[in-house]
């Protein structure tokens, strides 16, 4: 157990390295800069808040780039070793499937981290900097941001294993919306009045994410507070979810032949 931990950190090492070497960081930079310029702009159009316009723009922005990542890099992290046959060389050192799995899992949702908590703390300056307040609850909207991106990149992986880049980046990205429309469609009157879509929608909350329990925002941008019982239950929910999606990506990784 203790030899399968520390051949994935050393994979997870390399694989920091390597995300980190493509230059994806410098998003980072470019976000930074959109969100302080958007900002500016948006403050000479705006009377009385600003800083909430700020707030509102960075936010968006640090969804769009954690996606982005998770997504594009995702997509092929596994599946690019596999077509390259590296992979054949790490696993006949030897070194476990799971382990292979976890090690390059651990390096993007690292990349992650550090890519949500740079722009998290660009976007708190430039939100205090326009007026705006910062609370408990803008943790509460990063943090739970963070868990969203490492669900999707999951998902993201698990596609990979079973389809080409282009299915398993447009799959994702419907997973992804579906996630965060499907519990507002089933507030539609229409939908409501239908009991054959309404079975049906209540299959798919099942099985698909439920990314809008994880969506925080419009709560910190207008109300700046929810109960406590809800965020543990939303971070909760969110790493239960992510923890299925590593064990169905590890399985099919397993299942899946390398000739």
């Amino acid at each position: 157990m203790y030899n399968s931990v520390a051949k994935a950190l050393i994979i997870a090492r390399y694989t920091f390295i390597e995300v980190y070497k493509s230059k994806i960081m410098f998003n980072v930079l470019i976000l930074g800069l959109a969100i302080a310029v958007l900002s500016f702009i948006a403050a000479e159009f705006t009377y009385g808040v600003p800083g909430r316009v700020a707030l509102d723009i960075g936010l968006g922005l640090l969804s769009l780039s954690a996606v982005g990542i998770s997504v594009f890099m995702g997509a092929t992290l596994i599946s690019k070793e596999i077509e390259q046959r590296t992979v054949y060389m790490t696993l006949s050192r030897p070194v476990g499937r799971v382990s292979f799995l976890l090690g390059r899992v651990l390096g993007m949702v690292l990349i992650l981290l550090i890519n949500i908590l740079l722009l998290g703390i660009i976007i708190c300056s430039v939100t205090i900097m326009f007026g705006g307040e910062v609370g408990p609850l803008f943790v509460w909207t990063i943090l739970l941001s963070y868990i969203e991106s490492i669900i999707l990149l999951f998902i993201v992986i698990s596609c990979s294993l079973v389809a080409n880049t282009i299915i398993t980046v447009i799959s994702s990205l419907t997973i992804y919306a579906t996630g965060h429309a499907l519990i507002e469609t089933m507030t539609f009157t229409t939908v409501k009045s239908n009991a054959l879509l309404m079975k049906l929608l209540k299959i798919l909350e099942v099985v698909f994410p439920n990314f809008s329990k994880l969506n925080i925002k419009p709560y910190l941008l207008y109300e700046q507070n929810l109960p406590h019982d809800f965020l543990w239950n939303a971070l909760s929910y969110g790493t239960v979810y992510g923890l299925m999606m590593f064990v169905v990506a590890a399985i099919l990784f397993v299942k899946k032949s390398l000739d």
